[in-house]
């Protein structure tokens, strides 16, 4: 048994040698075979097999499995009819950490063994099927997926809703992914790309189509910039159940039409509509919204502010006509001289409207104040709301500040 050689030896014609631990299964595709699979291969298109797999095998022997896999798909375009280049491809994704793809594939070279004789398959049967219980367990959460699309030459790109790297497609495919929830997006030069929230459920068998690709004249771009706290929003049709979550500042192109904008900012959900036309850029700009019940304190505040500052208004005024209402009393000397001539006169009146005058003045002044500060807040609120008309908070209260463009 030889340990950690994949592809040491190339058996002519359609023999195959297994390599435990690496094993790989040796491809040859020379003419004239009458019993390997991808025999017919002649001229050019021959010499090219045989040089991908020659390729794929220093490749997978430098544990270079990326460009491996690259290879043996290249391989499957020329001729996808031989079980070896399935249990090639399941290797080489199990050795680069997809799991997914390497039970996808040891599936189906499983799936159609029964196409090849026993003595062509050898031990690839069994060496999946071991392959296989060990995926099981390591691969609970997989999910078969295939993708649909009208439009010939896209790359369908799958981001997860949480943590994990995006996955990349070319259309047609068929294959593994964890179960979840994905962002997908279609890319076609010349077109626009489409981008849409699919679900992948566990256990099941997804088909999903991917919607067709207009002409990038025939549809709009949006752009939404969100408040510091937020980093996405929901984007849907209006009157359409079908939602996706398009990230804050990063331009997406959709079908011309009302969309809707939804987010949150805490506990308080807000939404915004918004019109797409076609070849046109649009920019929505949603800046710090105005929380529910912070319009009501700023409200709260100017009423307080009002009613102190009539009372200590009016009551300064009432002090100072007090003030004024006071009675002359009799005069009585205030400063004499030894000689008994007197030269200053006063009076408890006197004194006690002086103080009445500066406690009235002081206190009107301050009631001046108050009610100055309630009318300043007031104005603000009012303000507040008027700038806030054609935004439709889905609270009961709370508004939103924006800013619309179209170039």
């Amino acid at each position: 048994m030889r340990t950690n050689t994949p592809w040491r030896y190339w058996a002519n014609l359609t023999r195959v040698t297994l390599v435990a631990v690496g094993l790989f299964a040796t491809v040859s595709a020379t003419a004239g075979s009458g019993s390997s699979p991808c025999s017919t291969i002649q001229g050019a298109e021959g010499d090219r097999y045989t040089k991908l797999v020659d390729l794929s095998s220093k490749q997978y022997k430098k544990e270079d499995y990326l460009g491996a896999i690259e290879s043996i798909l290249e391989l499957k375009s020329i001729c996808s009819e031989d079980p070896r280049l399935d249990f090639n491809l399941a290797r080489a994704y199990q050795r680069a950490g997809n799991c997914n793809m390497a039970r996808y594939w040891f599936e189906h070279l499983l799936a159609n063994a029964g196409k090849f004789s026993k003595p062509f398959l050898g031990d690839l049967p069994k060496l999946a099927g071991e392959a296989l219980v060990e995926l099981s367990s390591t691969c609970s959460n997989s999910a078969m997926v295939a993708f649909y699309c009208a439009d010939k030459g896209v790359t369908i790109d799958l981001k997860p809703s949480g943590d994990g790297e995006t996955l990349h497609f070319h259309h047609p495919f068929e294959g593994r992914v964890e179960a979840g929830d994905y962002l997908m997006a279609a890319h076609k030069e010349g077109y626009q790309s489409s981008v849409s929230t699919v679900f992948v459920y566990a256990g099941e068998s997804n088909f999903i189509s991917v919607p067709e690709l207009a002409s990038a004249e025939q549809r709009g771009t949006l752009e939404v910039f969100c408040p510091a706290q937020v980093e996405s929003v929901t984007l849907s049709r209006v009157a359409s159940k079908d939602s996706m979550i398009m990230k804050c500042g990063e331009p997406i192109a959709l079908d011309s039409g009302n969309w809707r904008v939804d987010f949150a900012v805490g506990d308080y959900p807000f939404v915004e509509e918004v019109t797409v036309e076609q070849n046109r850029s649009i920019e929505l700009h949603l800046t710090e919204p105005a929380y529910p019940g912070r319009a009501s304190d700023d409200e709260v505040w100017a009423t307080a502010a009002l009613v102190t500052g009539s009372t200590a208004f009016v009551s300064g005024v009432l002090l100072l006509v007090l003030a004024e209402q006071m009675e002359v009393e009799k005069l009585r000397p205030t400063s004499v001289t030894p000689a008994g001539e007197v030269l200053a006169y006063s009076s408890a009146v006197d004194e006690r409207k002086l103080g009445l005058r500066l406690s009235g003045g002081l206190l009107g002044s301050l009631g001046l104040v108050g009610i100055v500060t309630g009318v300043v807040l007031m104005m603000g609120e009012d303000e507040s709301e008027e700038a806030a008309l054609g935004f439709a908070p889905l609270a009961d209260e709370g508004a939103l500040f924006m800013l619309r463009g179209t170039f």
